[in-house]
């Protein structure tokens, strides 16, 4: 299953374009094919007039032991995660609120803040909708779910390029220390402005990514204690 996160960007137009700054999210999502291939496809969304769904939800401790579930479903990648927390002796709505909110921002569904009790969730991607369930919570009226703020504006994503990686070993070196180093290699793909699949730009061949590691594979196993025959 591929890896996704999203974060912001800020930029100014040109200036042939007076405005204000930009913000726009992006998302990252990082996948492994069939040959090894790390894959890296960037998907930006184009309206910066959308608005984010806001949820939140209103905790009631109950008794030692009762678990607290709360699953966020994204309904267009139907992508979903799920946050749970067990109650402890001495727990109050306010930690219990807290660790939810902690292992919800581990998702690149949405982020999320907790105060007094209250969890508030807030989409990670503006004008996309998401299911937030609390369903396999112990006692499920302890958990109140509101939508604060509906999700507004047609989701325009497209995919703006992606980036293949593999990995290579330095071999044959006239400098047999260099024997070992590890380096990416990386190919850049940037698509045309309306198509997810129609290339605009490519490199034609895959190009290495930064510098080599510092320290061969040897030195690595050496350091860890494998002796080398």
């Amino acid at each position: 299953m591929p890896i996704s996160n999203v974060t912001t960007v800020s930029y100014d137009r040109p200036v042939s374009t007076p405005t204000t700054s930009t913000v726009l999210p992006l998302r990252v999502e990082a996948d492994v094919d069939a040959t090894g291939k790390t894959v890296i496809n960037l998907y930006a969304t184009l309206d910066p007039a959308n608005v984010a769904e806001v949820n939140t939800v209103v905790i009631t401790a109950g008794a030692t032991g009762d678990i607290y579930t709360l699953t966020v479903v994204d309904n267009v990648l139907t992508t979903e995660y799920q946050a749970s927390y067990k109650q402890r002796s001495g727990d109050t709505a306010t930690t219990i609120a807290a660790a939810l909110a902690t292992q919800l921002n581990a998702s690149p569904i949405v982020k999320a803040t907790a105060a007094t009790g209250t969890v508030t969730v807030t989409s990670e991607i503006p004008g996309r909708n998401v299911t937030l369930a609390k369903t396999d919570s112990t006692v499920a009226t302890n958990l109140v779910i509101t939508t604060t703020t509906p999700p507004s504006g047609t989701v325009l994503e497209k995919k703006v390029g992606t980036l293949e990686v593999t990995v290579g070993v330095l071999t044959g070196q006239a400098d047999e220390n260099n024997n070992g180093l590890v380096f990416f290699n990386g190919k850049d793909i940037w698509y045309t402005a309306t198509s997810d699949v129609t290339i605009q730009k490519q490199t034609t061949t895959p190009g290495r990514i930064g510098s080599n590691s510092p320290l061969t594979l040897d030195a690595i196993q050496t350091a860890n204690g494998v002796v080398r025959a």
